[in-house]
């Protein structure tokens, strides 16, 4: 049986068996929803800073470019590694028995994006966001309609290096 329309419905079950018994009637009361579903998204902090270095070479070359004049180069990113849940969405309501679908599309602050399908922490590699504002959106679907979230993350950057004039 499929019950399409929304609400509560009471039906009566009899059941016979293959030598024409007859058992008792039972009544059952069956739940219909149309629910989209409902998830929470990550609270974020204020603001991520770019990624640590733990010790620099100031190499003073009179160009004052923090990429050529510290040794290793400093990283200008946020690294989400492979597998931090950080960025996952909670799910609060799925009234459905099919299976939720969840979208996401990541919008970098350099203006390229990322897409995928599942949580983001189903993604086997690491996700390097850049310094600036990054908005992550979801769309969670399941048979009855879609929920759209988003959030921004922004990635502060590092303070400058550089010579100091004598």
């Amino acid at each position: 049986m499929t019950w399409n329309t929304v609400g509560e419905d009471t039906i009566n079950v009899q059941e016979t068996t293959s030598e024409n018994c007859i058992g008792d009637v039972k009544t059952l009361l069956v739940h219909v929803r149309s629910d989209p579903p409902t998830v929470t998204p990550p609270v974020l902090n204020a603001g991520y800073c770019v990624e640590d270095i733990n010790t620099a070479i100031y190499q003073p070359g009179g160009s004052y470019d923090a990429q050529t004049d510290i040794s290793p180069p400093r990283p200008n990113y946020y690294l989400l590694p492979a597998g931090n849940t950080s960025l996952n969405l909670t799910i609060v309501q799925h009234s459905c028995p099919d299976t939720l679908l969840i979208e996401w599309t990541i919008n970098f602050a350099n203006a390229t994006n990322l897409t995928g399908i599942g949580q983001i922490s189903e993604r086997t590699e690491p996700i390097y966001f850049q310094v600036g504002t990054n908005t992550i959106t979801w769309t969670v679907t399941n048979s009855f309609g879609h929920q759209d979230y988003s959030v921004v993350l922004v990635v502060l950057p590092r303070p400058e290096i550089g010579d100091i004039p004598h």
